[in-house]
């Protein structure tokens, strides 16, 4: 499922490692083990042993007394300093109430800081999901940017100094936790194309590791048909989510959910049949290799997050992630992740 991963499992032993160019993360549940593999691959190349990790590719990692905390300080601190807005006031949300972007208006002078600092943040959003839809706004404009577009960019960047201790908490689960899928359209909302843009969080346990805001390929002419589109993504998503779950030998529930704030009703007709298809396939039952899918309000869905610009609707269902700034308790665990840096 991931290219870049590769797990070796016998009996009860398990090794992962992650590779990305130079650098390697391995861990497994045998330290005894996880020491003779770093010997042994330390002897075939030319690798510096990091010790217990901390700091990956931007990523700043901290075992904390009840799981792992994943954050970019660091990173987050240097897009502001870069814009000049590290002492700047800070926002509530990341984007204003019912803002939508259009490419009307005067052209921005600085074309090159601006695709500079969208490309900082679209990788931001690794540990700030909750930015997505707002990066993914500004990102649509990189060719032909305006002076309000450069205002919504530093408006994001000012709602990250208000979060720059925030990032995302990885706790284990005292049993298989199910996979929770969450769904959710802004129909037609591109002033100039009419297309929509959808969303998913997807959790494992009480654990978020998936999220997406994209807009989608094609106008669709009713919300109804935009949110069945929306629910086929996501559940490709899914299905990429079991396969990698099945490569790193880890058994998650039996119960597969996905969540949606779209009314089911048999005698609802949608235009398009490649639409009906996946939402009938989405629907086979569970033991047919399908999904359960319920409704849930709109003030439920933790997907709305990326489209809510509301202060305090944004602000509560945020408390609701498993995202946030928090006091970090430092445990030494007894076989943490060893991050390895390979040298030619």
């Amino acid at each position: 499922a991931d290219t870049s991963l590769f797990v070796f499992h016998q009996k009860s032993d398990t090794i992962y490692l992650l590779l990305y160019v130079d650098d390697v993360i391995i861990t497994g549940n045998n330290s005894s083990l996880l020491d003779n593999f770093a010997r042994k691959l330390n002897s075939e190349f030319a690798t510096k042993d990091l010790d217990s990790l901390s700091y990956f590719l931007g990523l700043e990692a901290t075992l904390t007394f009840d799981g792992l905390f994943i954050s970019q300080l660091k990173y987050a601190r240097d897009i502001l300093t870069r814009a000049q807005l590290l002492d700047s006031k800070s926002v509530h949300t990341p984007m204003v109430i019912f803002q939508h972007l259009t490419s009307d208006g005067p052209a921005f002078s600085d074309r090159t800081l601006y695709r500079s600092l969208v490309g900082a943040l679209q990788y931001l959003t690794t540990t700030h999901p909750d930015i997505a839809h707002a990066v993914n706004s500004v990102s649509q404009f990189l060719h032909a940017p305006t002076t309000d577009h450069f205002l919504a960019v530093k408006r994001i960047l000012r709602y990250v100094k208000g979060t720059l201790h925030f990032g995302l908490t990885f706790r284990p689960s005292a049993a298989s936790g199910d996979i929770v899928a969450y769904s959710d359209v802004d129909w037609a909302g591109c002033p100039d194309t009419r297309r929509s843009t959808s969303g998913y969080s997807i959790y494992l346990g009480d654990n978020l590791v998936s999220w997406s805001a994209k807009k989608q390929p094609t106008v669709f002419r009713s919300s109804c048909e935009s949110e069945y589109r929306a629910l086929a993504t996501t559940a490709i998503e899914l299905l990429w989510l079991t396969h990698l779950l099945h490569d790193l030998k880890v058994v998650s529930g039996d119960d597969t959910r996905l969540a949606t704030d779209l009314l089911k009703y048999p005698q609802w007709q949608v235009n398009g049949l490649s639409t009906c298809h996946s939402y009938e396939k989405l629907c086979a039952s569970p033991t047919e290799g399908g999904l359960m899918c319920h409704r849930i309000h709109v003030c439920c869905n933790y997907e709305n997050v990326f489209f809510l610009s509301n202060s305090v609707r944004y602000l509560l269902l945020r408390g609701r992630n498993p995202y946030r700034g928090r006091h970090l308790e430092v445990d030494q665990s007894p076989s943490p992740p060893t991050n390895l840096n390979l040298w030619p």
